[in-house]
């Protein structure tokens, strides 16, 4: 990578507090606001951060598909929290799909500032108006599908998630 190249990425991430994302860096934001890619599937999960400290499997009705029983898988690990959906048809095949990532403290970074600490009033500043917002609670929508909701307690973001809806 050149020096200017790594100098616009690292621009990206770091931004004085009183400045708005751009509609771009919004959207690239909104689809994936955590620094490291840590994947969709638990496969892909496993694969960048190794085994889970515990590892749950429950039960789904399939709404789409009467008699299907299919599962959603949480990893947990230190200071993060998956839910991949794995459906399991007649045929033995699966397929899975991301519903949440979420940051629990600041061992892993969210893009431009945004993690664990950072005052409500810098989010809404880099982010605008929410689509949502419920005491303790923003949620900023990509998509009908995906959104980043950020819980917080005293001004403080205390909860990163990035969540995306099946249907």
């Amino acid at each position: 990578m050149t020096r200017r190249a790594w100098l616009c990425s690292l621009s990206s991430l770091v931004l004085p507090a009183q400045t708005t994302l751009t509609e771009e860096q919004r959207s690239q934001f909104l689809e994936q606001p955590f620094e490291k890619d840590f994947g969709s599937t638990t496969e892909e999960i496993v694969g960048v951060l190794g085994q889970p400290l515990e590892r749950k499997t429950a039960p789904r009705k399939n709404l789409h598909m009467p008699g299907q029983l299919d599962e959603i898988i949480t990893l947990i690990y230190p200071g993060l929290e998956f839910a991949v959906y794995r459906t399991r048809p007649a045929d033995g095949s699966s397929m899975e799909l991301h519903l949440r990532t979420a940051l629990l403290d600041n061992r892993f970074k969210v893009k431009f500032g945004l993690g664990i600490g950072a005052s409500l009033d810098t989010v809404r500043r880099r982010l605008g108006k929410p689509a949502q917002e419920q005491p303790g609670l923003l949620i900023y929508e990509a998509n009908d599908f995906q959104s980043v909701a950020f819980t917080h307690r005293n001004g403080l973001v205390s909860r990163v998630e990035r969540r995306t809806t099946p249907d």
